[in-house]
């Protein structure tokens, strides 16, 4: 293995694009999540977008909680873990919780 990973964009015809404006390829987020993890840790991504690194987590055996403030994400996240028969927990965060910045007055959601 050397210095540099050669791996592809998630293509626009690609089986596992979503339409997620930054998805991630998930080639990627499964050889991140095999070098610095073990199957059955847990994975937290703050920012889940597409949900690639819980679906890379997965099916690596990993266990994963994301966070993100779109509604969107969750939908797509939601959709790509049943498919792989994977259950999705969501709940809502209270603000006042997650943070006093005024950026974060409306509520965050957590996938787990």
């Amino acid at each position: 293995m050397g210095d540099v990973w050669e791996i592809g964009i998630v293509a626009p015809v690609a089986k596992e694009r979503t339409g997620y404006p930054t998805q991630k390829p998930e080639a990627l987020l499964t050889r991140w999540l095999e070098a610095c993890t073990n199957p059955g840790d847990l994975v937290l991504d703050a920012f889940m977008g597409s949900g690639t690194t819980l679906v890379a987590a997965a099916k690596l055996g990993r266990r994963a909680v994301g966070i993100d403030f779109g509604s969107e994400s969750h939908k797509i996240t939601r959709e790509r873990l049943k498919a792989l028969g994977v259950s999705y927990r969501e709940r809502k965060v209270d603000a006042a919780l997650a943070s006093t910045r005024p950026a974060v007055e409306r509520s965050q959601r957590a996938a787990i």
